[in-house]
Formats: structure tokens, sequence, C-alpha cells
């Protein structure tokens, strides 16, 4: 996508308006639940801002944005003027909403300077930020060196400067401190701060790491502490779910539901979609492991009908979980997360949003 502008002047300084080519609009819905994100962050309202509530807000005029540059550049133009953006709350079927409309007009614009040279413009660094990249780039060195090393002052320096080279390394670091029974005071700090390292860096780049942890990852620690930053800092990725159904693993299909049942930051039409996939796919998942036999009954010759778990014990049918291992004969045991549960949750976000963009459409 080439560089768009956007404006919400209706005109652009140092340029004319060439083309005006049409309205374009973009829409974003957030859901949240006010009284867990209230208590969650309590601390935050009567300090008279709430961090969350900002992060969620910023998250969604960010995709806004996104979106109408992507329309923009698909019809060919390299500015959007006139940007009015708008911002509602809607409750219904035990959730609260926020959706944020975002509009403007897609135009061609042209420089009216027939100078071909861009202008420059000077800038100061303070010694500061020049110590602190100079500790950087040497960072880096050592650590394609293999002579990394990871101190607290590093995972600091590295964490303000948001630097994704290190995202694998720091993915490792973390795995082996959540393997940990006990923590000292650095480590739990260290911990502390990889964790805001994967809240900082670009989703595109900490989502893909994350979620390949699963594959082969048989600590359940691990694998707890991994699910909770992904709740935690809103790195919930659809997509990533619907490969991790494609696994043959089981446990893996289960991290899966346990992501699903999670609620992105933002959500824009197409997750429609996409959701909608996700439910399909988990109804093809998540099928009968059981065998079906007969056995004679204990005081009569008369056959009746068992199923025979995974485990190789046979249960008679009214029962729905095996008496040897308590799984019952899709694998899951009655404490766990069930498809059927988190279809039924898809399905109704997926009802939700048709109705939130479908009456945003009609009032525009």
């Amino acid at each position: 996508m080439s560089k768009i502008l956007i404006t919400t002047t209706e005109s652009v300084s140092g340029f004319e308006i060439e083309t005006y080519i049409k309205p374009i609009f973009a829409s974003v819905v957030i859901g949240t639940n006010v009284f867990s994100d209230f208590n969650a962050s309590i601390t935050d309202f009567f300090g008279g801002r709430s961090s969350s509530y900002e992060k969620k807000l910023q998250m969604m005029n960010e995709n806004a944005l996104v979106i109408l540059k992507s329309k923009a550049s698909e019809l060919g133009a390299n500015c959007v003027i006139g940007l009015r953006v708008n911002s509602q709350q809607i409750s219904g079927k035990n959730m609260q909403m926020f959706m944020l409309s975002a509009y403007g007009t897609a135009a061609i614009i042209r420089s009216l300077s027939y100078s071909k040279q861009p202008m420059l413009s000077s800038k100061e660094l303070d010694k500061t930020s020049v110590n602190d990249k100079t500790q950087l780039v040497k960072l880096l060195k050592d650590y394609k060196r293999d002579e990394f090393k990871f101190t607290i002052q590093s995972i600091e320096l590295i964490l303000e400067n948001k630097n994704e080279e290190f995202a694998s390394l720091f993915l490792s670091k973390f795995i082996e401190l959540a393997k940990l029974d006990f923590y000292d005071e650095n480590q739990t700090h260290a911990k502390k701060l990889l964790l805001e390292y994967f809240a900082a860096i670009n989703p595109a780049v900490a989502i893909p790491l994350l979620y390949q942890t699963f594959d082969g990852e048989t600590n359940a620690k691990v694998t707890n502490e991994v699910l909770s930053l992904i709740r935690e800092f809103d790195l919930v990725d659809v997509k990533q779910c619907l490969l991790l159904l494609n696994s043959t693993k089981l446990s893996i299909r289960k991290i899966a539901l346990n992501i699903l049942r999670y609620d992105q930051p933002i959500y824009v039409i197409n997750d429609i979609e996409v959701l909608t996939k996700a439910i399909e796919k988990i109804k093809t998942s998540f099928s009968d492991l059981s065998s079906i036999s007969t056995k004679k009954g204990f005081l009569s010759s008369n056959e009746k009908d068992v199923w025979i778990c995974q485990c190789g014990k046979s249960n008679d049918m009214p029962s729905n979980y095996c008496f040897n291992c308590q799984y019952n004969r899709f694998g899951f045991k009655s404490d766990e997360l069930k498809p059927d549960t988190v279809i039924n949750q898809l399905t109704n976000k997926v009802e939700a949003l048709k109705e939130m963009f479908s009456a945003t459409f009609d009032a525009a």
C-alpha cells in the first residue's frame, strides 16, 4: 500500500486536488465487559484516567485509519480529505460494545511545487538518546555473535526501543522463567519486562511467535503463561486459532478453543467471515474418539450397547464419561471447556457484529 495522506481539512497546503474519487468509510468495534474492566482497573479510574480504555480506544482509531488508507489505495487515491470520526456505545445481549466510524473523501492530490528535492530538516540529538542507541547497536552485534548478555538493563533498553530482533530470544527466556517454581526478585522483574516487551512490539511479530509455542510444548505452566499473555495483552488472533485447529494433537485444538473465547481488542467487518469460519472449523475438529460395541449383561444373556473409550475400557451407553480415565467420548474431562460452549459464544458474537455493522452502514 502506497503512502496515503489523511487530513481533517478539505484541502492540503502546497497541493491541489486533482480528482475527487468518492467517500469511503471504516468501522471498528471493541467489545468489553464494563464491570470486569472497571474492577480490573479501578485505580486508573480513581486516578482520573483509565490506561486500559485509552489503549483500546487508541487501537480503534489506528485500525480505522489503516482501513481508510487501504480503501483509498485500492481506489488509486493518495489522500483522504475531510476526515470525520464518530463513536457510539451499544449495549445488548449481555454485552457492551463501542463502535468507532471514520469517513472521508478519497482523492488524488498533486504538489504545486515542481521541485523534486525533498526538504531537509535539521535535528538535534541529545547525548542520552545517542548513548542508548549506541548500546543497542552493540547489543545487536553481540546477539548476532552469540555474546548477548541477558541482564535487566539490556531488557529495559530493548523494551524502550521496541526492538523486534530480540523477539525469539526473549520468548525462549520467558519460557525458561515460566517453568520455574519459584522466582527471586531479579527473575520476577525480568519476567514482568518480558511480558511488557511482547505487549509493546508489533503484534504481527509477537502473535506468530507466541502461537508457535503451543506446537510441541508439553509443560502446562508454559501453556498457561502464554495463554495469559495472549489474553491480557489483547493478542487474540482468530486466523492463528484456525491453524491450531488443524493440528493432529487434541491438546493443541483445545488450546485454540480457550483462545477463541477471549475477546479481540478490535473488530472490523471482515471478522464476521473469519469468526464464521472458526465456528465451522470447531464443528469438524472434535470428533467422536470412541467406538461402539456390545457386551452381555452381568445377570443376563442379553447383549447391550457400550462405548469403548480410547483408554480401552468399555462404558455403558448412558454414561457420559469413562469410569476409568474420566474423559468423554470426544476426549474432554467434565471441567474442560467444550466445543459447543465456544460455538455458542462465537455465534452470539457474530450476530451482534452483524447487527452493529448493519446499523452503522444504514446510518451512513
